[in-house]
């Protein structure tokens, strides 16, 4: 199956959260649905929800006129007017009474109308999504001018243009440039940008080059390689191979290699390597340069690790010897290896370890980890034979090795002697079991002889159960030993508990015999504060 690793690429495109849009999940239908008015629409036309007079759009006037008859109207009833306007008849009064809806609501109570935003695309009517945004265009330009210069339309747009851009980039990149400023038009652009190179890189280029700031631009370039790649990924890869800077090089390729590993890894794996050999030379003139300028040694002196040893005069600022710029390949890197361990396992280790040293973990990690989706066991037991002692890929292994058995991996689990690499050991072993059978797997963890290993397990299940089940998971919490593990675990379970069932975590808490004077307390504010939110 084809692997891409959607966190790590993530973290690369978009760097510390550099993006307002809100993942709906929902695909925008852009034709105007014709229905008949509700009874509850017809209910709330009696109160002139739909009398206003027709007005150019730039009508301040009418817009407030709405604004002052909603004034009265509480907050809570808004996202039942805003469902009741859209069962009406798509027309311009219409239009303007959703406008003015939300002109009020943003200006009114703004966090009120993100909470909205964020709980469209949860909605059990799966058409209302699609109606919503599909009314939106056509209401916006009636807003307040309080309204449109508010950053949650700008965001409500980012909405809109991310569903459009997919299906028609055209229409959202005249919405971006209509309605969005600064740094918000910017980032739509690099999405826009993306979409239109899965058909026409002229058109995506074109983009790019309105795009101002750094940081979206090598976005931009990131997007436009996947949506290049997808098309040809050869062409894609000689495109990226020639813009001017090795940060953009990286971040196009990222991408366009990421692509490529899924349909042939092997070819991935070896434009890969041409391509790191390149930047490589280049980049090792620039160092030596550097270097001599400084009156530094020509190569830098390495400790047992390989890290650089600096204590020469001069050194602190010097050029790092390896490319910094190869840490944006890290994705790349991580879908190649672990496509061509579906091949070979070996194969796909060996080419880790020729990769510049920033990247051979990440990719060993992916490597071992496809290795175990088909052989857990001797995915573990190259890593015992003293290769790879690594904590996130006990992690994976045993975790794919509770797949296929879960018993055999969880005796196995508890043979483990180092402490950081049985904890992932049994947790995710734990975890992965959990999904198959709770009662097995909680009589494994009663029966074991280890505090700190029944520890590692109860907080592990607790955690795997405490949405569906918080009343076994507190009970799990509560039999937790150590302080610390403890601590995350009770307020886990706690929380959900008290969401779900109040009266049952107020319950719980009473009876909690063993429970710290500070725990105690902790939990009893939180079950408080549940009940402040209830009376408000």
């Amino acid at each position: 199956m084809p692997a891409r690793f959607p966190i790590s690429r993530s973290r690369v495109l978009w760097f510390l959260g550099a993006g307002l849009v809100i993942a709906l999940g929902v695909i925008l239908t852009t034709g105007r649905h014709h229905v008949q008015p509700s009874h509850e629409a017809a209910s709330l036309s009696g109160k002139d929800l739909t009398s206003l007079p027709k007005s150019n759009p730039s009508s301040a006037g009418i817009v407030n006129d709405w604004s002052a008859r909603i004034a009265a109207m509480p907050l809570s009833d808004f996202p039942k007017l805003v469902r009741a306007l859209l069962a009406e008849p798509p027309s311009e009064a219409r239009d303007r009474n959703l406008a003015a809806l939300l002109s009020r609501w943003i200006v009114t109570n703004p966090q009120s109308f993100r909470s909205f935003l964020d709980a469209i695309g949860a909605e059990d009517d799966d058409d209302f999504p699609a109606r919503f945004f599909a009314a939106l265009p056509s209401a916006l330009p009636y807003l307040s001018d309080r309204a449109a210069g508010s950053p949650y339309l700008a965001e409500l747009v980012a909405q809109l243009i991310d569903q459009t851009a997919e299906e028609n980039p055209q229409k959202a990149l005249q919405w971006a440039d209509q309605w969005l400023l600064g740094d918000s038009l910017e980032q739509a652009r690099v999405t826009i940008a993306g979409e239109l190179s899965k058909k026409s890189t002229e058109d995506a280029l074109k983009v790019l080059e309105k795009i101002q700031n750094p940081l979206r631009r090598v976005q931009a370039l990131a997007a436009i390689g996947e949506g290049f790649a997808e098309r040809d990924p050869k062409k894609a890869a000689a495109w990226a191979q020639q813009l001017p800077h090795d940060t953009e090089v990286a971040m196009a390729m990222n991408s366009v290699l990421s692509v490529m590993a899924e349909s042939d890894p092997t070819g991935a794996a070896t434009t890969f390597r041409d391509m790191q050999s390149h930047i490589s030379e280049k980049y090792g003139r620039l160092v030596a340069a550097d270097r001599k300028r400084r009156g530094l040694p020509e190569k830098p002196q390495l400790d047992e690790q390989g890290n650089e040893i600096v204590n020469d005069a001069g050194g602190e600022d010097a050029m790092p010897s390896e490319n910094p710029d190869f840490n944006l390949l890290e994705d790349a890197s991580m879908t190649i290896a672990h496509e061509l361990a579906g091949q070979d396992p070996q194969a796909a280790l060996g080419w880790a370890d020729s990769l510049p040293g920033i990247l051979k973990s990440p990719a060993r990690r992916a490597a071992l980890s496809a290795w175990a989706e088909s052989e857990p066991e001797a995915a573990y037991q190259y890593c015992v034979a003293g290769h790879w002692n690594d904590a996130e890929t006990y992690g994976n292994i045993f975790s794919s090795w509770a797949v296929a058995s879960p018993e055999a991996a969880a005796q196995e689990a508890t043979r483990v002697t180092t402490p950081t690499l049985r904890k992932e050991a049994v947790s995710n072993v734990v975890s992965t079991w959990a999904d198959q059978d709770k009662e097995a797997v909680g009589q494994w963890i009663s029966q074991l002889p280890s505090q700190q290993d029944r520890d590692t397990a109860n907080l592990a299940l607790a955690e795997a159960v405490d949405v569906d089940r918080p009343q076994e998971a507190w009970d799990r919490a509560t039999k937790i030993s150590s302080p610390e593990v403890r601590h995350d675990a009770l307020n886990s379970a706690f929380a959900s508990l008290v969401a779900q069932a109040p009266d049952k975590a107020r319950l719980a808490l009473n009876q909690a015999s063993n429970l710290t004077v500070d725990e105690r307390s902790s939990l009893t504010r939180m079950l408080q504060s549940q009940d402040v939110v209830k009376k408000n």
